[in-house]
């Protein structure tokens, strides 16, 4: 432990406020801490716990709180006489007021991934393969996830599976990904085929396919 007798200079040793303040700055700092521990909890990206997490958010500049869309079920019932599955009927819906977000907190370890893409993105050059291996983090075990140069001053980000509310919010983060300056940015994900509109396949009814109004033409 350290000697308050060390801290403080001989006309205060005996003050009883002053000795006070010190004996609990010692005891908040827990000078004790093994190095290592104190390396893994806050230095050490890959181990800190949520208060060193949060230490590297302001650090790199991103907060903890992810502004998700809200998906409220809506009231309706038909449009141009054909109903409409997802609107709902009298107590079962609301009136559609426009988009709405909620600030949902991003747990550990989407927050840790977070973190470090954001601190890559402070420091990469914006180039194709910096931008995919950002998105390898961001989304690591979820699928595909790349970006494409389309030569016209535009890229696209392209996923291999349907982005949650989750996902779009952590994309609408401003500087998340890196990119050119003066580049647009689009975003193209794959529809799992019970979204896709068809019938039959050889005379084979495949139940994914959804017919009219219930599905889309792949584009």
């Amino acid at each position: 432990m350290i000697d308050i007798n060390e801290l403080i200079i001989s006309q205060y040793q005996h003050s009883p406020s002053l000795v006070q303040i010190c004996q609990e700055i010692i005891t908040g700092l827990d000078v004790d801490l093994p190095a290592q521990q104190f390396f893994d909890n806050y230095l050490n990206l890959d181990t800190c716990n949520d208060y060193g997490l949060d230490i590297w958010g302001r650090i790199v500049g991103i907060d903890r709180v992810l502004q998700v869309t809200q998906n409220y079920p809506t009231f309706g019932f038909y449009i141009d006489g054909v109903a409409e599955q997802p609107w709902k009927p009298w107590n079962y819906g609301v009136f559609y007021a426009g988009t709405t977000t909620a600030g949902v907190d991003a747990n550990t370890e989407l927050y840790r991934r977070l973190v470090k893409a954001k601190a890559l993105a402070n420091n990469l050059d914006g180039s194709t393969a910096s931008i995919n291996f950002a998105l390898s983090l961001l989304f690591k075990g979820r699928g595909e996830a790349y970006v494409i140069d389309n030569q016209d001053m535009t890229i696209t980000y392209h996923f291999g599976f349907t982005l949650t509310t989750e996902d779009q919010a952590i994309l609408g983060i401003a500087g998340i990904l890196p990119r050119p300056a003066g580049v647009k940015d689009n975003i193209m994900q794959d529809l799992p085929r019970s979204q896709i509109f068809g019938f039959y396949i050889d005379g084979v009814a495949e139940q994914p396919y959804r017919p009219f109004n219930f599905g889309v033409f792949v584009p």
